[in-house]
């Protein structure tokens, strides 16, 4: 049986993927910017709980399938290598000397990934939310939100940057190719598999079918690495 927080991301994978047809807009939505930051902050929240967070986790074996696949993506995403399938490799290569830990050090740097994702967006994710809730139409949720962000720039110049991460990085989580991913991902974890069939389902994911989306994510990474974020939700209090 998955774990509550893996099933959530199932849930969630599911019905946005089947509300969207397309994996975008839903017909009947109003506006076409709250959803993406429902589920971004949703699929967030239930991964981060996915991972094993403490000793009481250790015998869990979906938070280790969860760790070891989350340590391995992000050997992949900060590989030097030049092209997908070499970056793959690599990470495939390294995961090995971390197999020996217990599933929550093994989680925990990308536990924290998540959490300086969140420390950039969380502020945009809050502006949509209270620029364009679902009852809001399209011409008002773009106005209120438009008028908000201006305000934020003004306040804290650098903001424009957080915005332009948490517009990437939401398209990037309700685009097909992830949430396709997300269900497979799901799946996979409730047949409590080893550490060597969890690193073969990372290689065939990300080398296979979802090698673009992957590509995607990394270059979203990148930027996230490589940028100074100034502003987050303390610049606004």
């Amino acid at each position: 049986m998955l774990s509550k927080r893996l099933f959530g991301l199932l849930i969630t994978a599911s019905v946005i993927k089947y509300c969207h047809g397309g994996c975008y807009a839903v017909s009947t939505d109003l506006n076409t910017k709250w959803r993406k930051a429902d589920v971004l902050e949703q699929i967030a929240h239930d991964y981060y709980q996915s991972l094993a967070l403490g000793p009481d986790d250790v015998g869990d074996t979906q938070k280790r399938f969860a760790s070891v696949f989350s340590q391995a993506l992000l050997l992949y995403l900060t590989s030097d290598k030049h092209n997908v399938l070499e970056s793959v490799e690599d990470a495939a290569q390294k995961i090995g000397k971390y197999l020996d830990e217990p599933a929550d050090v093994i989680g925990g740097k990308y536990r924290s990934v998540i959490s300086i994702y969140l420390n950039v967006v969380e502020q945009p994710i809050t502006d949509v939310q209270n620029a364009c809730p679902v009852t809001a139409r399209e011409a008002e949720c773009i106005k209120a939100l438009s008028k908000l962000e201006r305000k934020r720039i003004e306040r804290c110049p650098e903001y424009f940057k957080n915005i332009d991460l948490y517009t990437r990085l939401s398209e990037w989580v309700s685009s097909c190719g992830t949430l396709y991913f997300l269900q497979e991902l799901t799946t996979f974890a409730s047949k409590n598999c080893s550490d060597s069939a969890t690193i073969d389902f990372f290689v065939k994911s990300l080398s296979g079918k979802y090698s673009q989306t992957f590509y995607i994510f990394k270059n979203i990474f990148k930027t996230l690495i490589t940028e100074r974020y100034t502003c987050n939700t303390f610049s606004f209090l």
